[in-house]
């Protein structure tokens, strides 16, 4: 997957996260301005409760119009807010319906307290009756004691629920900032990384014909490791060719003791054009193939080719070949340089390497 490709789906995995949480904020946000009004409503509630308690037991007193409709517009006014309760729990919504319930029943007491005192008023010389006060201020107490504790109960569940309102969205601030932090670990990560690539090409030699991008090259080309092949390593096959053995040993199930010497010699002189991984492939071949103790030839599996074996030797024969011809020194220079260059397969830094040379000798 590209840079480029990597780093858009990144953004757009973050933007959408971002989207669903501040969708959330918002959400939690309308939850609290909802409660806080109902709150305050509650509060209000328990406020009037009390006020009408006091307006009510003026009446009885002094029995004047004036109070009565000074208590008449204040549960107007009472009664609005108690219809405006709406809450979602079941706890609330069962002091909503008390409180409600006992406005309804304060009206009715209230309205049959005032429909007595009329009809007391319509009696010539009626006397004072202590006891009717007593009763009616008792009943009417009642009602309002009994809204003014469920008010003030269910103002305290608004309060728990804003509280844990706000916890939410401070774990939600908290998780924002996180993934905030972490979409940033992931942009550097994706952004500043060490880039490692291996070829078997000449990268340089490309470049110059024209068949690998310059600018790719200087980009990429910070710290170059040379490994020689394999073929140019045969002191390593033996220890590989063991490391190999004993791992398809333990995979496979086998016990197979070692390689034989006309095997060993098999891979030492291979040309090996897939390097480790052709020796790891011979090695797996034979260990499937074999039925004795040893590993011998016929099962590595290995195929010669004449053309590439020959590259081993054929600067060194051709050396003598042209010596003992009549050639200038230049001759001999350029065919020595050809030879080598051939048997590096066509690496000019490789072929300058082993003629301890120059490599712009190539270029003559």
């Amino acid at each position: 997957m590209r840079l480029r490709t990597q780093f858009l789906i990144t953004m757009l995995l973050f933007g959408v996260l971002m989207a669903v949480m501040a969708i959330l904020a918002v959400i939690t946000t309308k939850q609290n301005e909802k409660v806080r009004t109902q709150e305050k409503i509650a509060d209000s509630i328990t406020l009037g409760a009390n006020e009408l308690n006091y307006l009510a037991d003026d009446y009885l007193i002094y029995r004047e119009s004036q109070q009565l409709v000074r208590w008449q517009t204040r549960f107007a006014l009472f009664s609005a807010e108690a219809a405006r309760l709406k809450v979602d729990t079941s706890d609330q919504q069962a002091l909503v319906r008390n409180i409600q319930l006992n406005t309804e029943r304060l009206k009715k007491v209230f309205d049959g307290v005032v429909t007595d005192i009329e009809n007391s008023r319509k009696v010539r010389n009626a006397a004072y009756n202590p006891i009717f006060l007593q009763t009616s201020w008792s009943r009417i107490t009642i009602q309002n004691q009994g809204m003014v504790s469920d008010a003030s109960h269910l103002a305290q569940l608004l309060r728990q629920e804003m509280a844990r309102i706000a916890n939410k969205r401070t774990m939600l601030l908290y998780t924002m900032v996180g993934v905030l932090g972490l979409f940033l670990l992931a942009s550097y990560m994706l952004i500043h990384r060490r880039i490692i690539t291996a070829t078997n090409k000449n990268l340089a030699e490309k470049m110059r014909e024209g068949k690998f991008r310059e600018d790719l090259f200087h980009r990429i080309n910070i710290m170059p490791i040379e490994i020689p092949p394999l073929r140019e390593r045969t002191d390593d096959i033996p220890l590989l060719a063991g490391h190999f053995l004993k791992s398809f040993n333990e995979h496979l199930g086998r016990k197979v003791a070692g390689f034989s010497k006309a095997a060993m010699d098999m891979m030492l002189k291979y040309y090996w054009p897939g390097n480790v991984r052709e020796l790891r492939n011979s090695v797996e071949h034979a260990l499937i193939t074999v039925h004795g103790e040893l590993v011998r030839p016929e099962h590595l599996g290995l195929k010669f080719d004449s053309k590439k074996e020959g590259k081993k030797t054929d600067a060194y024969e051709y050396n003598l070949k042209f010596l003992k011809d009549e050639m200038s020194l230049d001759a001999i220079i350029d065919e020595v340089l050809r030879v080598t260059l051939e048997r590096c397969d066509g690496n000019k830094s490789k072929a300058a390497e082993f003629l301890k040379v120059n490599r712009k000798m190539f270029y003559r």
